[in-house]
């Protein structure tokens, strides 16, 4: 068995990318925690298809978990940006004091 793992994929039907599209649409004033500037490396749907493919074929890809991820490093600010960009929305972002909640061990 072949599992295959992405942080985010970019394409339709892609639950992060629907969400990042959702936000980019509906949102031309955005508040961005901290945590929108962590670094992730979206995989485009093509290229996840392709990893599909190989992966259909026992004798490619031996069994295992792999993580499979596009050329790119960036951020979901900057994916934010280059969608509005792309989808001719206007957008902006403003720093927010908002923060991921910390989980306590009580």
């Amino acid at each position: 068995m072949v599992w295959l793992g992405a942080a985010m994929i970019l394409g339709a039907g892609s639950t992060s990318f629907e969400m990042l599209r959702y936000v980019g649409d509906r949102f031309p004033i955005m508040p961005m925690p901290a945590w929108m500037d962590n670094p992730i490396d979206p995989i485009s749907i093509r290229d996840v298809l392709y990893y599909l493919v190989a992966a259909a074929g026992s004798e490619q890809v031996a069994a295992g978990a792999y993580d499979i991820c596009g050329p790119d490093t960036t951020s979901y600010r900057e994916l934010l940006k280059t969608y509005a960009r792309i989808a001719g929305k206007w957008h902006t972002a403003c720093r927010s004091g908002v923060s991921t909640p910390r989980w306590r061990r009580d």
